[in-house]
This record gives C-alpha cells, structure tokens and sequence, in this order.
C-alpha cells in the first residue's frame, strides 16, 4: 500500500476544477530542527505563461533524507510529483570555492539530478533531469539553464540566478518543449526550513527578473533591468487567489504588480500546507512569467 506520505498525481486542466490536485504530507521528523540541508531548484516557463517547469531538490545529508518535487504545467496538462521522505545516502554536495556541484535523489523508480558548472554565486551553466511515471505513462523533464545576470541572491547565503531555460517535458507520452526564462538558486543552510510564513515570489521576463518576498521577518525584493539593479526594503501582496496584487517600495520608489494564475497546486510541509501558483503579469509593458508560493496555504499577509 502507498503511503499517504508519497503520491504523485496526474491531473489535467478539467481535473482541476474539481478542487486541489492530491499531494504528499511531508514527513515530521524534521520540523524545526537545526540540521544542515542543501535545496537546489531549477524553474522555467514559456512567454505566452502556458507551459512552465519546476525542479526542487531538498537533501539532508545528516538523516538520510531528500524531498524531491517536480511540477509541469504544458497547454492544460498538469503534472505534479512529491515524495518527501525519499531515503538519501551521501556526502554534501555544497563546497565552499568548488566550480562544479552534482545533486542527486532516487524516490520510488523516479530519478531527480542537478548539475552546476561555475561557482555557486556565478554558475556559467546548470541542468536538471527528471525521470518518474504515474497512472496515465511517463512524467520525465530535461532542462538546461544559461544564465543571464550577475546578481546573486536576496537572502544570505541563498544564490539565485536568472537567465535561459531550455526544457523537454514528457507527460503521459506526449513530449513538448519549453523554451524560454527561469531561475536556479541554491541554499545550503542549518537553520530550519518552512518555520516562518512567507510569500516569494520569482517573476521572469525577456531581459528583466525579479525576487519578492513577504514575510513577518522581514520583506524586500529586487528587479533587475538592463539598466540596473531596482532594490525594495518592503513587500506587500493580497491573498492567494485567480488575480493577487504586489506592491513593493524602497528608496528608489514604488512598483506595484497584478499577479494572474494560470495554475496553483498544494502539497503537504511539516504540519502545514505550502501552495504553489504559476503565475504571469507585466512589468514595463512586457510579459513576465513565474511563480508565487505561500506557506503555509492559509497565510493572510
């Protein structure tokens, strides 16, 4: 029998208006712990804000343990995989100064890897490789990331960069391509993860990205431009719902956003639910297209 603890799901866009899609509950046996973890994330998605791809590796050396996440959404077709007590064995992949780092985690027949080429703070290149199945045939992702600024990460320790993702997403036989901008970060920390409410979201355009977060420790963000670096000491966004609002200020002014929904999903964190949304909006007269997450599901900023 399957644990409750690890399910993934298949869901197409009529599937969805029946509510949530199904998800895993995450294992407790680490919330709240100072222990060390490594999170590693690929994430891309088409300018038209139909096809998008995330990647999410989370590796706790110490326990034995990964959380692997993998979501797609291709013209109405929504795939989502979670499985968060996958068992782990093996030495950190973070070292401080190295060029190259190599992530990995096997969860029930499915296979999660990343590669980074480059120092963690300036990757020269990075990919990520899926590899599952579900009821309905394969669920697989092939992704590679070119990135595209210099500018590394809103929190410490924390790189983030933006750029180019070129990906290749099989879901239930059917193979599309997704071409277009994203976002790799990774985060090796020892402080405990998914203890403070929060809202973050990673908007991505032609040549313009941003970083946007709300929490009750503290708000901020940035967008980068071709003529430079806009930062914000406060962020502010409305409840999750078909259309959210952004609003962040800071020295240099104040920038407001509308945030459409084009996909939300949920999936167990600890005790709490964590919701995911793919979203897209304008800034400057252009399309960006990304992500806004809120943990937990039931936040009210």
């Amino acid at each position: 029998m399957t644990s409750p603890t690890r399910r993934d799901a298949l869901l197409g866009a009529a599937a969805g208006l029946a509510g949530w899609p199904a998800a895993a509950a995450a294992s407790t046996a680490l919330e709240g712990r100072t222990i060390y973890s490594e999170s590693v994330q690929l994430a891309g998605g088409d300018p038209s804000g139909r096809r998008f791809v995330v990647l999410r590796l989370c590796q706790y050396p110490e326990a034995g343990l990964a959380w692997l996440w993998a979501a797609a959404l291709v013209d109405g077709r929504f795939a989502l995989f979670v499985d968060n007590e996958a068992p782990w064995s093996g030495a950190p992949s973070v070292r401080e100064g190295a060029d190259k780092a190599v992530y990995a985690g096997t969860a029930r027949g499915a296979k999660l890897d990343f590669e980074r080429s480059g120092l963690r703070e300036r990757p020269t290149a990075a990919s990520a490789r899926f590899e599952g199945s579900h009821g309905r045939g394969r669920f697989t992702v092939l992704a590679r990331f070119e990135p595209a600024t210099g500018f590394s990460g809103l929190l410490p320790g924390r790189s983030e960069q933006f750029g180019r993702v070129r990906a290749q997403v099989q879901i239930g036989g059917r193979s599309i391509e997704i071409e277009g901008p994203g976002q790799w970060h990774e985060q090796p920390q020892t402080t405990p993860r998914f203890v403070t409410p929060f809202v973050y979201a990673s908007l991505w355009g032609q040549d313009t990205f941003a970083t946007l977060l709300q929490s009750p420790e503290g708000s901020g963000g940035y967008i980068i431009r071709p003529t430079g670096v806009t930062r914000f000491d406060r962020a502010g966004f409305t409840p999750p719902g078909p259309t959210r609002t952004m609003q962040a200020s800071g020295p240099e002014g104040t920038t407001q956003m509308t945030l459409d929904e084009v996909r939300s999903y949920r999936l167990g964190v600890y005790r709490e639910t964590w919701r995911g949304a793919f979203v897209r909006t304008t800034l400057d007269g252009a399309p960006m297209v990304g992500f806004a997450n809120t943990f937990p599901a039931g936040y009210r900023p």
